[in-house]
């Protein structure tokens, strides 16, 4: 009989180990859930704040950089224009007032303004990026 009373004894030191180490590990399971379910939600608050101020920032350089992209074309028809009245100066002759009145009513049909405008755009939205914070 001794000896099935030491056998309950041991049974029982180990059933109580187990219980113990059950739950201990349910503790640490229910830490990592939480920690899990704040990490998600500061991911979520997160991406909330940031990936608005990124659309509207991308759109903003979009929109400067359609912009430019419009000025330097009509800057490069200009500029060609220029180049074949350049072409014609080479061959100055008793028509060279009349081909410089030409060249002179191509320079005034460039649009300095609107490059201005454009170039005063884009610097906006360089500086809006270079302000732009991801956290914080």
């Amino acid at each position: 009989m001794d000896n099935n009373h030491l056998e309950n004894k041991d049974t029982a030191a180990l059933l109580r180990e187990i219980a113990a180490a059950q739950r201990q590990n349910a503790r640490i399971t229910r830490i990592a859930a939480a920690a899990i379910i704040v990490l998600a939600a500061v991911l979520l608050v997160s991406l909330v704040l940031i990936v608005p101020k990124l659309t509207g920032t991308l759109n903003q350089a979009h929109a400067a950089l359609n912009g430019t992209q419009q000025t330097i074309q009509r800057i490069n028809a200009s500029l060609d224009t220029l180049d074949g009245l350049g072409e014609n100066l080479k061959s100055f002759s008793d028509e060279g007032a009349e081909t410089l009145n030409k060249l002179l009513d191509t320079l005034n049909t460039v649009d300095l303004d609107a490059l201005t405008r454009s170039i005063q755009s884009f610097n906006s939205v360089l500086e809006g990026l270079s302000n732009f914070r991801l956290f914080g």
